[in-house]
């Protein structure tokens, strides 16, 4: 009864004398019953049971009446419902099924006689119950009672099991590395290790209750996007579900700038085309800290550029945030030198002797194939057009080579192949590279479409196309966040004794 799962026509099967495409025909003898086999089908094939059953004419069936009192207003405590506990039972002895002369029947849930309201009915015996809601937790409980006997239909009822509302907010424990200045994130800063539990209502440990985010509680931080020198990072745990309506905790924490390093950081740099000469060439560097871009006030921006005749010797390259070029008779090309710095009381520092550089070409087309103007678009290895992509966890990449049809080419959902044309021809993968940034999370990726200025047989690319594709975020399958989150935590809450 208490969260069984009520079973169809496809998991069993009715025999017995009398019966009639599973019906009984005609109403069981005076002083007999009949003998009713239920055998079980698909996965409860190999089981069954026998009841005895005694039918009645329809018209000769009694209803039920089902009353649940409004004064019954259970509070969630951690333990389940006994739903059966909850009816009113008959009197013992003479009278044993009447409630007191013009009384009505004391009970959390009265079940009476439809045309006797003073005739009190008994689970098993005039009706069974089903209910499929949790007996535990903060919600609405429905139950449907069927009348069996010498009664028939059915009556669906519900209650409501209240939220433990805790006032006092020092019964919740919300702990994490508070000893520890957090490195700023540009997604926003948060804890590491935390842990809310309530204490219960003693100071025995074996009363605590570890929380589940996004089921007992919800995180919200605030200051917690820039490094302020004056004001710490918060962070205000608001509680859910079962505890929904108790006071909130807050705790603050501290927020250093990020050390940025050539290892976690890469400057991505679109190439240019050069038309004429002294003209500027300026290209807008593309920064991600761990796959995720960072906005350009965080930093500064200085570059330095030599034509390809000079381009191996670093003495050679001029110093010119303007980038006006103009490229050496004899040379194809011009090599810019980007270096990124971050901003003094930012959010942003350097690690001990680093330095954040990118590169980017500015080269003559002549007969090349200008990637400036290129329509870009993405697809999966069957060949489906992608025109957004569905966040999941890992990042979006194009698989070396760019080539769906070769043998093992990877299938995955974050392999996406790119198709560059230009002027309504494909441009050949093997002319250009592609780069991912801000490919890791849900929002807007840039791929960056750069010609590689190699000539070969099958032609030349010079130049850079940037291309957005949106990331969305992860569909549910048909399940609400709520839902879903609830199945995660019941996973959790089967192992959480085991690591505290």
């Amino acid at each position: 009864m208490n969260g069984i799962k009520k079973l169809t026509t496809k998991d069993y099967e009715l025999e017995g004398e009398g019966l009639v495409n599973s019906k009984y025909a005609a109403p069981t003898a005076e002083g007999k019953t009949n003998t009713l086999t239920v055998k079980g089908k698909g996965s409860y094939a190999g089981s069954s049971f026998e009841i005895q059953v005694k039918v009645i004419e329809r018209k000769a069936a009694g209803k039920l009446s089902v009353k649940v009192d409004s004064k019954f207003k259970p509070v969630y405590d951690g333990t389940a419902l006994n739903l059966s506990s909850l009816f009113q039972k008959p009197q013992e002895g003479e009278g044993a099924e009447t409630a007191a002369d013009g009384q009505e029947p004391a009970g959390v849930i009265t079940v009476t006689d439809a045309k006797d309201k003073t005739k009190i009915l008994k689970e098993g015996t005039d009706f069974t119950v089903v209910c499929t809601s949790s007996l535990t937790n903060a919600g609405t409980v429905k139950f449907t009672l069927t009348g069996m006997g010498a009664y028939t239909g059915s009556v669906a009822k519900s209650f409501k099991i209240s939220p433990h509302k805790v006032t006092d907010s020092s019964r919740f424990s919300v702990t994490f590395d508070e000893a520890k200045t957090y490195e700023y994130r540009a997604a926003g800063t948060e804890v590491d290790g935390l842990v809310v539990k309530y204490l219960g209502e003693t100071e025995a440990e074996t009363d605590d209750k570890i929380l589940i985010p996004g089921v007992d509680y919800k995180v919200t931080y605030s200051n917690n996007k820039k490094v302020s020198g004056t004001k710490d990072a918060g962070l205000k745990i608001a509680f859910l579900g079962n505890y929904k309506g108790s006071s909130a905790v807050q705790k603050t924490f501290k927020i250093a700038p990020a050390k940025l390093s050539s290892a976690s950081t890469v400057v991505t740099v679109p190439d240019k085309v050069y038309s004429k000469a002294n003209r500027a060439y300026k290209a807008t560097p593309i920064v991600t800290v761990d796959g995720a871009v960072i906005k350009s006030s965080h930093y500064t921006v200085s570059y330095a550029w030599a034509t390809a005749s000079q381009a191996a010797d670093d003495t050679k390259y001029v110093e010119d945030n303007r980038v006006k070029i103009t490229i050496a008779e004899g040379d194809a090309w011009a090599k810019v030198r980007v270096t990124v710095t971050p901003k003094e009381k930012g959010s942003y520092g350097l690690t001990e002797g680093a330095v954040l550089r990118g590169e980017y070409y500015v080269r003559k087309a002549d007969e090349a194939v200008n990637l400036t103007k290129a329509k870009v678009t993405f697809f999966d290895k069957e060949g489906t057009r992608l025109k957004w992509l569905e966040y999941n966890g890992n990042p979006f990449y194009t698989p070396a080579g760019n080539n769906a049809e070769v043998e093992n080419a990877p299938d995955g959902p974050n392999a996406v192949y790119v198709r560059v044309m230009v002027s309504g021809a494909v441009v050949d993968p093997s002319l250009y590279e592609v780069t991912w940034t801000n490919a890791t999370a849900k929002g807007k990726a840039t791929v960056v479409i750069r010609g590689t200025g190699t000539a070969t047989d099958k032609g030349m690319a010079v130049g850079s196309r940037n291309q957005s594709v949106t990331i969305k975020a992860m569909a549910l399958k048909g399940k609400t966040l709520k839902s879903y989150v609830e199945s995660v935590a019941d996973v959790m809450n089967s192992l959480k004794d085991l690591f505290f």
